[in-house]
């Protein structure tokens, strides 16, 4: 895989903010019948993704933002390995960076968690 992130067919570039890639396992903790704790494992390894742009052209920023859904089909690596995985999209924010001779440009970051 040459991309670092694509989502939904669309190949992102690779942030010139930040890049971050979170594991966590999903458990069920719950006390037993004789008053100990019992933690029972359901899924390790749960991704969740973290990606900031500090600089895009406002063309390219709709372009990446029209490709954003609320689940999305995401190809990254995972662990080393290329993983492809739903995932929920979260805390998507733009803002503007810089406006002059009818040149915008925008930072963006927003977060995927695997389902």
């Amino acid at each position: 895989m040459s991309d670092l992130l694509k989502i939904n067919g669309v190949s992102f570039p690779t942030p010139g903010g930040s890049f971050d890639v979170s594991y966590s396992d999903i458990t069920n903790d719950y006390d037993s019948e004789d008053g100990r704790t019992v933690i029972e494992v359901i899924r390790e390894g749960v991704a969740t993704i973290s990606v900031s742009y500090s600089a895009l052209k406002e063309e390219r920023l709709r372009e990446l933002k029209a490709a954003l859904k609320t689940v999305n089909t995401v190809d990254f690596l995972k662990f080393g390995n290329t993983c492809t995985a739903q995932m929920m999209l979260s805390n998507l924010k733009t803002s503007k960076v810089h406006y002059k001779h009818d040149v915008s440009v925008w930072s963006m970051s927003f977060e995927l968690k695997e389902l």
